[in-house]
């Protein structure tokens, strides 16, 4: 997929490393905090916007690193259903242009 082309750098400029707490969604500017949080078990953590998902994906899914997940889930779920809520910085974009 596209870890072959970005060779790791993230759409921040960022390279990505999966022991930081970060996240890729779109929609939300690069820096901003949010809250996720597990809505089957009510544990969350704290991850920093820093690469963007497809367009596709809007509203529907925000990709965490393996750190971020594994405060909220067993890696071996992959998929959860989550709350996202914005605890700092830019608000979540509505007219972003790709």
């Amino acid at each position: 997929g596209t870890w072959k082309k970005s060779k790791g750098v993230m759409a921040n400029g960022e390279l990505f490393n999966e022991n930081n707490y970060t996240c890729a969604v779109y929609g939300y500017k690069f820096g901003t905090i949010l809250k996720v949080t597990n809505t089957e078990t009510s544990a969350s953590v704290q991850v920093v916007v820093k690469d963007r998902i497809g367009k596709r994906f809007k509203g529907k899914r925000i990709d965490l690193s393996r750190k971020s997940f594994e405060q909220i889930a067993n890696l071996r779920q992959g998929i959860i259903p989550v709350k996202v809520e914005v605890i700092k910085g830019g608000e979540y974009e509505k007219n972003r242009k790709e």
